[in-house]
C-alpha cells in the first residue's frame, strides 16, 4: 500500500516464514520491496522484539492485476 496506494489490488502469490526464535515482548515488522515489478511484487520482511531480536523473516511474492481499459 505504501508503494501503489490504499486501492491497489494487489493479492498475496507466495509467503515463506522462518520462525527464528520465540516472541516474548511486543513486535516490530520491518519489510523491504526488492523489485517493484509491474505485475509481480518481491519484498523481504523481518520482525524483530522490543530487544532487537530477529523472531522471523518473510519472503514474499505479489501478483498485481492487470489494469483493464475501458470498464
Amino acid at each position: 500500500m505504501s508503494l501503489f496506494g490504499e486501492d491497489d489490488p494487489s493479492v498475496t502469490q507466495q509467503m515463506t516464514t522462518s520462525f527464528l526464535g520465540p516472541a516474548r515482548t511486543d513486535l516490530v515488522c520491518e519489510s523491504t520491496i526488492l523489485r517493484p515489478g509491474r505485475l509481480i511484487v518481491y519484498g523481504t520482511a523481518t520482525t524483530k522484539d522490543t530487544a532487537g531480536k530477529v523472531v522471523s523473516h518473510h519472503t514474499l511474492t505479489y501478483i498485481r492485476p492487470p489494469e483493464r481499459n475501458g470498464g
